[in-house]
């Protein structure tokens, strides 16, 4: 049911959906012996092999490290990984120019630019 119900677009439904997911998600917190991070479907999407992960915040900055992000307009319309980089950043969050970093990218992201 609250796989269900997350997964409402948010287009439709608005902001309720998301304000409704982080009331529940008050009542189910973690155990100090259980997992430390949630799984969970993203909203209004169908394809299984994508996934959100929550973290408390002190848990994330243990696991995981930021190595930079990478801004894609319209990417769900790209064919045969012909993509635009419009915006990058590096670890420290420095903006970076997409076009004289591309090996970066590559490397960082594993994006293939044809």
């Amino acid at each position: 049911m609250i796989n269900t119900l997350f997964s409402y677009p948010s287009e439709i439904y608005g902001e309720n959906v998301y304000k409704l997911s982080n009331f529940l998600s008050n009542f189910y917190r973690f155990l100090p012996e259980g997992p430390r991070v949630f799984a969970y479907p993203p909203v209004g999407e169908t394809d299984e092999r994508l996934i959100n992960l929550a973290f408390e915040p002190e848990d994330a900055h243990e696991y995981l490290e930021y190595n930079g992000s990478v801004i894609i307009p319209d990417y769900n319309n790209s064919v045969d990984s012909n993509i635009t980089v419009s915006v990058a950043s590096d670890k420290y969050f420095n903006f970076i120019n997409p076009s004289d970093n591309l090996p970066w990218i590559r490397d960082n992201f594993y994006i293939d630019f044809t």
